[in-house]
């Protein structure tokens, strides 16, 4: 028990099995107020680098775990991503932004798209505008219900495992921020893989932990979020979680497009305080984007279906 949730141990790298050192312990979750004390372990191998949680929490707390999440709707951070979207306007961040906005869709010709993980629907609703046949699947029931709102039964709730696809039968899968909050990240991205139709593209983004954030805030980083993050790469373990998955040419790539929103996310103080390190973040972060070429703030994972 930790903070009254059942946990369970995970001493041991989900890619090479070697016992991972203790990188962060005794943290706590200061965004959405989850009780408990969190650690993280990171793998010792040098050429693997992968950190994931330590304890983690059972899966019968997933309810618990999330029930003040930022997907439950954070009407007074409205203003605050107003000015986020202004001060990025100024910056190269601007185009990025647009392409990470779309996941990096391609602009061809429409086909099915998948989109795991969809919360409210907003993404495929935009998609859906521009052709696509698209489809969602998300765990949280009070996202399913909004998504459902724009998109109908388009949105089925569970996980990958309870969604009535068959093989082969997507273009594209997306997975914005979902492979650091799965117990096994390599076996979601193996389903992926088996859902896309030969050549089919999947895109993935997630939290990358050699960025220049974490290398920042440290401790701090908003990227870690204990409890909910199980695990998170940086680009060898996200590759090697890729072709671990049957993905023979993964492209890794960095993007810096929402350095603002991890800046004001990482550390404490008031909504002043916090906009004020997340500006002056996001101008490190866009000067460091041309310099050091996986500094971004996230991953990007960008693979197809049956490449030799």
């Amino acid at each position: 028990m930790n903070g009254g949730l059942q946990t369970r141990s995970r001493p041991a790298c989900l890619l090479c099995g070697r016992e991972g050192a203790w990188l962060y312990r005794g943290l706590r979750d200061t965004l959405f107020g989850c009780p408990g004390a969190w650690g993280f372990r990171r793998c010792a191998a040098g050429d693997c680098g992968l950190v994931w949680a330590d304890p983690a929490f059972s899966p019968e707390e997933r309810e618990r775990v999330y029930a003040r999440y930022h997907t439950h709707g954070r009407p007074a951070l409205a203003a605050l991503q107003a000015l986020y979207a202004l001060l990025r306007g100024a910056t190269p961040l601007h185009w990025v932004r647009a392409k990470r906005e779309r996941m990096f869709v391609p602009e061809g010709r429409p086909g099915r798209v998948l989109d795991v993980g969809c919360g409210d629907g907003a993404r495929l609703e935009i998609l859906r505008a521009r052709g696509w046949d698209v489809r969602g699947v998300d765990p949280d029931p009070r996202a399913v219900e909004a998504a459902r709102r724009r998109l109908g039964d388009r949105v089925t709730e569970g996980g990958l495992e309870d969604a009535p696809f068959a093989p082969g039968s997507f273009d594209v899968v997306l997975l914005e921020h979902v492979l650091e909050h799965v117990e096994d990240p390599v076996d979601l991205l193996r389903r992926c893989r088996g859902l896309l139709r030969p050549g089919g593209r999947l895109s993935a983004v997630t939290p990358n932990v050699e960025g220049l954030g974490h290398r920042t805030f440290k401790a701090a980083w908003r990227g870690l979020e204990p409890p909910r993050h199980l695990t998170l790469f940086g680009p060898k373990s996200l590759e090697a979680a890729a072709r671990r998955a049957g993905f023979r040419r993964p492209e890794l790539r960095s993007t810096a497009a929402n350095a603002w929103s991890f800046g004001f996310g990482s550390g404490g103080g008031g909504a002043l305080r916090r906009g004020f390190r997340a500006t002056f973040f996001l101008a490190e972060a866009a000067l460091s984007a041309g310099r050091w070429p996986h500094s971004g703030e996230e991953l990007v994972l960008l693979a197809r279906a049956g490449v030799q």
